[in-house]
């Protein structure tokens, strides 16, 4: 049954062709015409097409360009924010250093005095010896000693350290960096 309905579809597509190309063959001026007219109206509803999807290209591309402005702006100026910390955070360092040269180097030794059981005649300061009333009080202790001079030199080390690990801490706090611990 329903071979039979496709037979008698076909029969009719068949002779609706063979009249269409007898048509054609009567007027092929006009034929030709028609058969333009409606290779352009194909042509022109696949360029609306393509201007639309153009146009959504461009505004899609509109998008990531401004979204692209906008982080660089923000990396430049997080990157101006972490210059203007690092300089602030030197000549916080610098200013502290120039501070502690200012010391009175008699004033340390006498703090280093305080602190330590013995002190030598040449400047040098002997820390956790014990008192020896016979001999050389640093013979074969393991005692530590250093001059005025290294401890200047240790405690602007100390300063040194202490502002770096600010400005370290700082760069986590604005998340340009992730702490080491």
């Amino acid at each position: 049954m329903l071979a039979l309905k496709l037979l008698g579809i076909w029969r009719w597509l068949k002779s609706g062709l063979s009249a269409l190309l007898s048509l054609a063959g009567r007027y092929p001026l006009q034929a030709a015409l028609i058969a333009s007219l409606c290779l352009s109206g194909w042509l022109w509803h696949g360029k609306g097409k393509a201007l639309a999807e153009r146009d959504a290209a461009r505004a899609d591309l509109a998008t990531i360009t401004a979204a692209q402005k906008a982080a660089t702006e923000k990396a430049k100026q997080a990157r101006a924010d972490a210059e203007k910390l690092t300089k602030d955070l030197s000549h916080a360092t610098d200013k502290h250093a120039a501070d502690l040269d200012a010391i009175s180097r008699r004033a340390l030794a006498d703090r280093m005095r305080a602190k330590a059981p013995r002190c030598a005649s040449s400047g040098t300061v002997a820390t956790a010896l014990p008192i020896h009333p016979e001999g050389d009080p640093g013979a074969d202790t393991g005692g530590v000693y250093f001059t005025a001079a290294e401890a200047d030199l240790l405690r602007r080390h100390e300063v040194r350290s202490t502002a770096c690990h600010a400005w370290g801490q700082a760069l986590v706090d604005m998340g340009l960096a992730v702490s080491g611990d």
